[in-house]
């Protein structure tokens, strides 16, 4: 019923079955937007079997996240996180150990070999965490005065600037097809 997160399910599934037209795609929702109720449903998509969890949705960092991230500690099951898109910040749950926070990229075409350039979008997030403490594999501005000593995201990138990124088709919309 809520607009905004269909056109955001409507982006991951469009994207997911671009990128792996054979997959078995299931989507899962939450009874609400609570952190409790996302949880559960990130909790059934992994009893479920699934192998790979895509969100797209997170919030500032809080006080007590932490009691959360056992919604997301699924080991062998890659769960991925868009990092948001207000701006330079960092969120959860992209901040936690077990997910992989997905930054977001503006695409232009290119006469270079690839076809496109890419630079980072300006309305991801990203940044250094507040609260969670940092990967043992993050070993980059270790020093507080020149550097973060908490996690660091993001881990990888993909198109997101809704200005230049790929067009999705929400049923929900008058308008049948939007560029994100």
């Amino acid at each position: 019923a809520n607009a905004g997160w269909a056109m955001e399910e409507s982006l991951d599934l469009d994207m997911v079955s671009a990128i792996c037209p054979h997959c078995k795609i299931v989507l899962l929702e939450a009874r609400n937007t609570s952190a409790a109720a996302l949880g559960t449903a990130e909790n059934s998509a992994a009893r479920m079997g699934a192998r790979f969890i895509s969100n797209s949705w997170s919030g500032p960092e809080f006080i007590g996240e932490q009691s959360y991230n056992h919604y997301f500690n699924h080991p062998g099951v890659a769960v991925d996180f868009a990092a948001g898109d207000t701006g330079y910040g960092t969120m959860y749950p992209t901040d936690t150990q077990y997910v992989t926070a997905v930054g977001g990229t503006t695409l232009h075409r290119s006469n270079n070999k690839r076809g496109w350039h890419e630079k980072v979008w300006s309305g991801t997030g990203s940044g250094c965490s507040s609260l969670a403490a940092k990967a043992s594999w993050q070993t980059e501005y270790n020093s507080a005065s020149t550097g973060c000593l908490n996690r660091i995201g993001n881990d990888v990138a993909a198109v997101a600037d809704p200005i230049t990124g790929v067009s999705i088709y929400d049923r929900h919309r008058t308008n049948r097809t939007r560029h994100h």
